[in-house]
């Protein structure tokens, strides 16, 4: 069987910034409200209402352009992804979804393939001689791209216990 390769890692949003950027209006917006004409008088200091507004527009211009790269980020999400790559003997994947270190499993030494859909998303657990990887079905591409590769590691894994036996 040749390769196979599969986009895996979580996207680089996290929403903070949307956070952050939706708290500024709203406060920003309170302390626009209360300080009508009169303007805003914190600790002795004064701020007319048109200093008020353009700083209240200053900061939210800049949660904005927050906000904006948090949209980027989580669009163009793949480049921060890793792959997971179905070789002829092996699965290579990362250790963590959002992880760089790489994990090289034989199939031979794969001991059992379990999915576990208790929590929502799928997980994939590979228990192998060596240890354990968990694949989440929320970091792949797709749902549809994490059941091609469950189904297509499940075909590896037989075949390399077979070619085991036959031996």
């Amino acid at each position: 069987m040749g390769r196979e390769t599969y986009l895996y890692g979580r996207g680089g949003g996290t929403g903070a910034y949307f956070l952050l950027f939706f708290g500024v209006v709203i406060v920003g917006g309170m302390l626009l409200a209360s300080s009508s004409a009169s303007g805003i008088r914190v600790a002795g200091i004064g701020i007319s209402p048109a200093i008020a507004t353009l700083a209240y527009l200053c900061v939210a211009g800049f949660g904005g352009w927050l906000a904006w790269g948090e949209v980027q980020s989580e669009r163009f999400k793949t480049t921060s992804q890793r792959p997971i790559e179905l070789g002829p003997r092996a699965i290579v994947a990362p250790a963590f979804p959002d992880g760089r270190r790489m994990v090289k499993l034989s199939y031979t030494g794969i001991t059992e393939l379990k999915v576990d859909t208790g929590k929502g998303e799928p997980w994939l657990y590979i228990q192998h001689q060596n240890g354990k990887l968990a694949i989440s079905a929320e970091a792949m591409e797709s749902y549809s791209a994490f059941q091609r590769m469950l189904m297509s590691l499940e075909l590896r894994v037989s075949l390399a216990r077979g070619a085991m036996t036959a031996d």
